[in-house]
């Protein structure tokens, strides 16, 4: 009798899957660093300054985190590290302030707040402020890097920075008597240089035509210590007939000196009809206007 035995043996496997995208895992947050890694130790001089992070999220802006530094201070963080996504947009404020320590406001009156952004290994300087009298600021966007530890590092030092020099007027005028114009004839000019053979800063004229009242261009010029001024005079024949029927020559007087007080450096400048000498005379006087004082030029004319 024959045994028929029959086996069927089924190998494989069959999958079924729905269609449709794969969903990416949620983003993850990385740590960005807000320290002061420039000074080791932590700076503790007269530098005083403060800077913020704020972050941009999903449309909503908030404060993350803040560093402040005082005169003779360590400086401090409120929060580090700081939980960023790479959607994020960071932005950073620097704000320097002028030093009102009495410890320190006799020797230093800046703090120059330099910030840098990157890498622990690798921290560009992307920003600068300096400040003075007044609190500048400074601010500073970028998106932090996802898979690595963004820095943003702060660093404050103080110096001292020398006040401006104040200004003051030099008068230009004429002491030739308006009321009573006479036959003389003379030009003024007065160039003013920022320095000895510096930088043409400002030009004034004064102006005497016979028979007329003298014009002054600018009455009240603006200077500042170590300024340089030239004048140079012209004593000229009158334009007008009448006058140069009798003219026989015009003498002009430029002095200088502190307002109000003795006019010194004179100058003469003598000039003569033709014949026997030119209807025209120039001479040129400089000096240095003194600071402290209220200076004075001042032109007129003899006939």
């Amino acid at each position: 009798m024959a045994v028929g035995i029959s086996r069927s043996i089924g190998i494989g496997m069959k999958k079924c899957c729905g269609g449709g995208a794969i969903i990416p895992p949620p983003p993850s947050p990385f740590p960005l660093r807000f320290i002061n890694t420039f000074n080791v130790p932590a700076p503790s001089g007269c530098d005083v300054f403060d800077a913020s992070i704020t972050i941009t999220r999903n449309g909503t802006t908030f404060l993350a985190s803040e560093m402040s530094k005082t005169s003779n201070n360590t400086s401090t963080t409120t929060v580090d590290p700081i939980s960023v996504y790479a959607t994020d947009i960071i932005e950073v404020r620097m704000d320097a302030f002028a030093i009102t320590d009495p410890t320190c406001s006799g020797s230093v009156n800046e703090t120059t707040v330099e910030m840098s952004v990157g890498s622990i290994s690798n921290l560009p300087l992307v920003s600068t402020v300096t400040s003075n009298d007044s609190p500048p600021y400074k601010l500073y966007q970028f998106s932090p890097v996802q898979g690595s530890l963004d820095i943003v590092s702060i660093k404050g030092s103080s110096n001292y920075a020398a006040p401006p020099p104040s200004t003051f007027t030099v008068t230009l005028g004429s002491s030739q008597p308006t009321n009573t114009p006479s036959c003389t004839t003379f030009d003024l000019t007065v160039n003013v240089y920022d320095s000895q053979g510096g930088n043409l800063v400002a030009t004034e004229t004064a102006t005497k035509i016979s028979n007329n009242n003298p014009y002054i261009s600018n009455p009240q010029i603006t200077v500042s210590p170590g300024y340089y001024i030239e004048c140079i005079v012209t004593s000229q024949a009158p334009g007008n007939v009448t006058c140069q029927q009798t003219w026989t020559g015009t003498d002009v007087f430029l002095e200088t000196g502190p307002a109000g007080g003795a006019l010194t450096n004179r100058l003469i400048v003598h000039s003569e009809p033709n014949p026997p000498g030119p209807d025209y005379v120039t001479a040129t006087y400089s000096f240095f206007p003194v600071q402290g004082t209220e200076d004075e030029i001042n032109i007129y004319s003899v006939g």
